[in-house]
């Protein structure tokens, strides 16, 4: 994988489900499973979710 060019933000709530929804964003994206493409989706979602909630507690 390669390194991202802009540096990592400091970690909060937000910025946790921020990477995490991104991450399974590609996974979902990626992969060629479709049970695993499904699975990802959803748990893309639920992070989402997560962090829309956390951005607005820390708000």
């Amino acid at each position: 994988m390669k390194p991202s060019r802009k540096p990592r933000q400091p970690a909060t709530d937000v910025t946790v489900w921020q990477r995490a929804a991104a991450h399974y964003r590609r996974i979902a994206g990626r992969d060629r499973r479709p049970g695993v493409k499904i699975w990802a989706s959803d748990r893309a979602a639920e992070c989402a979710a997560n962090m829309r909630r956390a951005q607005r507690e820390a708000a």
